[in-house]
Formats: structure tokens, C-alpha cells, sequence
């Protein structure tokens, strides 16, 4: 947080120009000066007054806006280097837009993390460049900037939507090793498993979860496992696990009802489709 309350007071008073902000480990550090300071401000200046950098001081204003807002001023922020990115040809060096500082800059900024999210999720359309700004962004993670298990989420996610199902369990491990242990890494696993056809595989990994001490299975979790049993006609697996579902302190959610209903559908089982919408 205090690195961000600098961030935003020199906003305050216009000095984006002459920041300093550490982006690597010693010894290396990143000095914001003339031409690199302007490729960082870029995010956040347009024409020397953006909409976004007003948004950004509002925040140091009203505290109680930061969570809602801060991202959505970082999603504004991200929307142009998406769009650069997404006009490159397949194979291109991402160097230029990549190592430009704005965006290691954003990085930085309250919820630390949140642009690379925002950025992956806006080039799922091209999974495979999506993978390349990862491994970049990777590279600033041994350089100081922690990575996010949301990050490796989306990332074991694109790598089951290109069929590399072994790249996606090996991003998995990679996030386990290094201290990353969340839910949705699992459910990123199982969800690049069942796009692929592997249901034991998916099921293998909810068991593994349910098994852990440090995460536990959430109503994510369940609701991609009543995808992969509805996906396979297997109606009992799948009414058991909403049993499970009540026995837990989770609730449905829209998207639990709806697999429930598609998979009855399937099934021709009319009547237990109803009482579900009912």
C-alpha cells in the first residue's frame, strides 16, 4: 500500500515523470526518467490530463471505492497494450510492447497483480499469445514481482484450450512449488482436463483437492465436475455430488442449476429436469 499511496501522490503532482519505482530485485533497478517515465505514464496519461488518471486520484480520495474501482482504472489501463498485442501477427517478437515499463509499472499498482489477469483474460481469443505474454510476465516474477495463482489459472486454462494438457499439469506444479497453492489452480487443471476429454484426470485432481489441508473444493470446483459427469451421462456420479453439494456450507449457483438441467436434458429425465428449475 505504500507503495501505491506514492504512486498515486506523485499523480497528485504531476511528476510521473521523475518516479522511481524498484521493479527488480537488487541489483537491478529501474529508473523512470524521460523517455521510459512517458512509456509508463502511457497507461495512465493521455494528452497530459486522462480520464484514467483522474479516476486514479479519486481513489486517494475515497478509500472506500479502491476495491471497485482501482480495477476498473487498471482495466482501462490494460485495453491498449490488449489491443497492441491482439493486432500482432502470429510469431512476432513481443519484446516492444512488453518492455516498454508501462505495464511492469502497472503491475505494481493496488491489487498488485490484477493488470496481468486483465491482460490474459483479454487475449483468450489467441491462447497461444496469451501463453507468451505469461512466460514473459514469469520472467518479472523472478526478477521481484510475485506472481498471482490467478495468473497461473488463466494460464493452465489457455494451455488445456490449445490441447497441451501436459504444459497445463506442468504450470500446475509449477505454481504448487513455488508456494501458490489456491483452489483455482485446481479448477484451472480440471477444467483444461475436461475440455480435453480426460475425465478420470479431472476427477483425479477434485480428489487430490478434497484430500488437501491448505485449499478446499469450492462451489467452482463442484460446478466443473457436474459439467464433466452431465457432459458424460453419468447421472448418479452427478446427483451425488449435489448431495455433496448440500451436505457442505456451499450454495448453488445459477451455473450449478443450469449443468444440472442440461445433463437431465441429456438423460431424457423430464421430470427431474423440472424439479431442478423449480
Amino acid at each position: 500500500m505504500a507503495r501505491v499511496s506514492h504512486l498515486l501522490l506523485h499523480l497528485r503532482c504531476g511528476r510521473l515523470s521523475s518516479l522511481q519505482i524498484p521493479l527488480f530485485g537488487s541489483p537491478y533497478n529501474l529508473r523512470l526518467t524521460s523517455a521510459a517515465a512517458v512509456a509508463a505514464a502511457r497507461g495512465f496519461c493521455s494528452n497530459g490530463s486522462s480520464v484514467l488518471r483522474d479516476r486514479i486520484l479519486l481513489l486517494s480520495d475515497n478509500p472506500a471505492s479502491i476495491a471497485t474501482d482501482d480495477k476498473e482504472a487498471l482495466r482501462s489501463a490494460v485495453s491498449p497494450l490488449a489491443d497492441q498485442l491482439l493486432a500482432l501477427p502470429d510469431g512476432q517478437d513481443l519484446a516492444a510492447p512488453l518492455d516498454s515499463g508501462s505495464f511492469s509499472a502497472l503491475l505494481l499498482c493496488s491489487p498488485a497483480g490484477f493488470a496481468s489477469v486483465e491482460l490474459l483474460s483479454r487475449l483468450k481469443s489467441r491462447p497461444l499469445l496469451a501463453l507468451q505474454v505469461f512466460n514473459w510476465r514469469k520472467k518479472l516474477a523472478d526478477a521481484g514481482i510475485p506472481m498471482l495463482p490467478e495468473e497461473y489459472s488463466k494460464a493452465i486454462t489457455l494451455a488445456g484450450r490449445t490441447k497441451r494438457v501436459d504444459l497445463a499439469a506442468e504450470l500446475f506444479f509449477d505454481a504448487i512449488d513455488v508456494g501458490l497453492r489456491n483452489a483455482c489452480l485446481y479448477n484451472a487443471l480440471m477444467s483444461a482436463y475436461m475440455y480435453n476429454g480426460l475425465i478420470k484426470k479431472a476427477v483425479s485432481v477434485f480428489e487430490d483437492l478434497k484430500q488437501g489441508f491448505n485449499c478446499k473444493p469450492t462451489i467452482v470446483t463442484y460446478n466443473i465436475l457436474l459439467s464433466v459427469f452431465g457432459r458424460s451421462l453419468l447421472v448418479d456420479h452427478m446427483e451425488t455430488l449435489l448431495q455433496a453439494i448440500d451436505d457442505s456450507d456451499l450454495s448453488y449457483t445459477i451455473t450449478t442449476y443450469n449443468t444440472a438441467i442440461a445433463a437431465y436434458v441429456t438423460a431424457w429425465m423430464w421430470d427431474k429436469m423440472e424439479r431442478m428449475y423449480r
